[in-house]
């Protein structure tokens, strides 16, 4: 998964080589089997959603902590605008 695909999904800019990092951790412990398409985006956009519930995990915790550590202002335009609808 590139930048841009990353940046899709929701992650902020400032965060996309942290993503990029887990994705590759997953893949070397072998937990990276079928980590690929679907599965892969299903988990970060799970992350992106809710990084307060990955904080402990063992892979995911460094992206869990780097979206709770970024500014509102700096996620995508995407995610402000679906927030502001949903309130």
């Amino acid at each position: 998964m590139n930048r841009r695909q990353l940046q899709k999904l929701g992650v902020p800019r400032d965060c996309v080589a942290v993503a990029v990092n887990a994705l590759q951790t997953a893949a070397t412990q072998k937990l990276g089997m079928g980590l690929k398409g679907k599965r892969a985006k299903q988990l970060v956009t799970a992350v992106v959603a809710a990084p307060e519930n990955y904080t402990d995990d063992p892979i995911w915790s460094p992206l869990a902590i780097a979206m709770q550590a970024v500014p509102c202002s700096v996620a995508p335009q995407g995610l402000l605008n679906a927030d502001l609808v949903r309130r």
